[in-house]
């Protein structure tokens, strides 16, 4: 036994994802200090670009840099660095509209649109919380300032025209008509978001998108001479009037008009990597060339921590550019169900989207329909619940044929749960800290019910083999998930629809998703729930620590419970609504013909 500052020690992450180096005599003090620079360091250049105008997001919450001691396992140090975070954003929020207001001038170096007023009212009498946090409004929407007014209004008709898996939503003197296309929820769902402040709205057209899949990628060089353009006239943007301009003559009374010419390509059940990635920087790992015919290697050094691979950096692990790996690791990229794209820059309104895609996000009719209820009745105490983590569902995860089910998502963990195999976990040495230990799978097999349902969007051929390869269980109600504490959450198509609901639950949420959505911002991981890598490395040591060490225990019902309070306070129809109001506000200035010179004056 060496003295307390001899056994301390303190890991730091190599560009490779893997620990490799340890300091064993270095002094509380100079640990922190090392570790902050080398954090403060990796973020930096984590998001620093080619472009510096091609946008990077930076997730708010990652403030807090990870320290971990010998003593530490993995999870407990990402989860403090979390709640640090976490909490520093939340208590650095507005409380005023004048804070607010010099909060947001701050942020993107122009005035809030007209009627911000009217939206911090709705927003504090509804209790919104995390009043300052809209960057992704901005972010999707910054593009399109290089685009005139009308320009963006004729491309938005036309998409809407074409009638390729739009909707069209037609605010006219402060009432809402619909296209009609799609089920009755789709149509229902955007419409009840903005009913509430639809009277403060100028007349304006919106694309709404009704596949799962997003459908806007605008590729990098062209991206980057938007963002030039857009930035020049933000900062030309000089407020001297706070009305939206008269409706322009060429926006109808709101109805459809044939066009028989789309904008949009079609890529279903094909390999769509080379598309999805036009709009990463050439020098990215998704593009860059690898002139020894090497496979690219992914910049793991962003996002992973530990050689478990336990996520650090979710905003990081979803950046597709950074980790070309990902071509054969999600459905996709290998043969999606449906993939209807265009390089035009349209703003089209869609509930999910990879990194690489320019479609605005808003909250997802499913969810704006209450699709998928969560019932209080029909959920048990956590000590009632059993220790394992639960799943049925389908294999959506792309079309399936030539075998290329292997590649997909769902089926790749599927099969990580129900195959032999092997896989590491880690256990607690006397002086050496934690030590990754290779176990047999089987061991731990009661930890993970995971199963499908049925197997779905596939060739005959690979909907026999899949069907005799997997253990394919029969469905189980709703209300089967909340009996047990751990609950999966993976994309399907696209986003999955059953998370909102396992977070209000009393059960803890593992989440594997490559795909955003509106609530970025506001749902933090490792705070209100873990989420998953996608090579298979990290689920296994997850559940043992959360279901086997008393430290692990505890984490996991104060997260779960966490994870309640907070769905309950962030995640409401009034959340959604606040969200689609702003940047509807934001949307209309985006279409006023006199925007340069248009904002709110209070």
């Amino acid at each position: 036994m060496g003295t307390p500052t001899a056994q301390r020690q303190s890991w730091f992450i190599h560009r490779s994802g893997r620990r490799l180096y340890s300091f064993s005599h270095a002094s509380k003090p100079q640990l922190c200090l090392f570790v902050a620079l080398v954090a403060s360091t990796v973020l930096f250049m984590r998001f620093l670009h080619p472009s510096d105008l091609v946008p990077r997001l930076q997730h708010p919450h990652l403030t807090a840099p990870i320290v971990q001691s010998e003593s530490d396992h993995p999870l407990l140090s990402l989860v403090r660095a979390a709640r640090l975070g976490s909490a520093a954003v939340s208590v650095k929020q507005s409380q005023s509209l004048e804070q607010v207001v010099a909060e947001y001038r701050r942020r993107y170096g122009l005035d809030p649109p007209p009627h911000f007023d009217k939206w911090y009212e709705y927003a504090t009498t509804n209790d919104i919380p995390l009043l300052d946090e809209y960057d992704g409004i901005h972010e999707v929407l910054r593009p399109f300032w290089a685009i005139s007014p009308a320009a963006i209004r004729r491309r938005v008709k036309d998409a809407i025209d074409a009638d390729d898996f739009l909707n069209g939503l037609f605010i006219r003197n402060g009432t809402i008509k619909s296209a009609g296309r799609g089920e009755e929820w789709r149509q229902n769902g955007p419409k009840s978001a903005i009913e509430p402040f639809a009277h403060l709205l100028p007349d304006m057209d919106l694309a709404i998108n009704k596949h799962d899949e997003p459908r806007v990628i605008i590729p990098h060089d062209q991206l980057a001479q938007m963002l030039e353009r857009s930035q020049r006239a933000q900062k030309s943007h000089i407020t001297r009037h706070d009305t939206w301009s008269a409706r322009p003559a060429e926006l109808n009374d709101g109805f459809t008009e044939l066009n028989s010419v789309t904008p949009f390509l079609e890529y279903a059940q094909q390999f769509t990597w080379p598309v999805a990635t036009l709009s990463c920087p050439p020098d990215s790992p998704a593009r860059i060339l690898q002139y020894n015919g090497a496979d690219p290697i992914d910049d793991s050094s962003a996002y992973l921590f530990d050689n478990l691979g336990f996520i650090y950096n979710r905003t990081a692990f979803t950046d597709i550019c950074l980790s070309p790996s990902l071509r054969h690791l999600h459905g996709f990229f290998n043969k999606p169900n449906a993939w209807s794209i265009t390089h035009d820059p349209i703003p089209i309104l869609s509930p999910s989207k990879i990194s690489t895609f320019h479609d605005i996000l808003f909250p997802a009719p499913w969810y704006l329909a209450d699709r998928s209820v969560y019932e209080d009745d029909q959920d048990l105490l956590w000590e009632e619940k059993r220790d394992d983590l639960y799943w049925r569902g389908k294999t959506t995860s792309g079309y399936s044929a030539g075998g290329t089910w292997h590649f997909q998502g769902r089926q790749r963990f599927i099969e990580s749960v129900e195959k032999p195999g092997t896989n590491h976990v880690l256990r607690k040495a006397n002086d050496d800290g934690w030590q990754a230990k290779e176990v047999a799978r089987e061991q731990y097999q009661d930890l993970l019910d995971v199963h499908f349902t049925s197997v779905d969007q596939c060739s005959e051929e690979d909907c026999a083999e899949q069907l005799q390869y997997f253990d394919v269980r029969s469905n189980d109600p709703f209300n089967v998930n909340f009996k047990h504490k751990a609950l999966l959450d993976m994309d399907g198509n696209a986003f999955s629809g059953r998370f909102y609901a396992f977070l209000q639950s009393r059960s803890l949420v593992l989440k594997q998703a490559l795909f955003r959505e509106w609530h970025e911002d506001r749902i933090v991981p490792w705070v209100h729930y873990i989420p998953l890598g996608l090579n298979g490395t990290d689920h296994l040591e997850i559940m043992r620590y959360l279901t086997q060490e008393e430290e692990g225990q505890r984490l996991a019902r104060e997260i779960a419970e966490g994870s309640r309070e907070w769905a309950r306070r962030s995640l409401r129809k009034v959340d959604m609504q606040a969200w689609m109001f702003r940047l509807l506000l934001e949307y209309a200035r985006l279409l006023d013909d006199r925007r340069d010179e248009l904002g709110f004056m209070g």
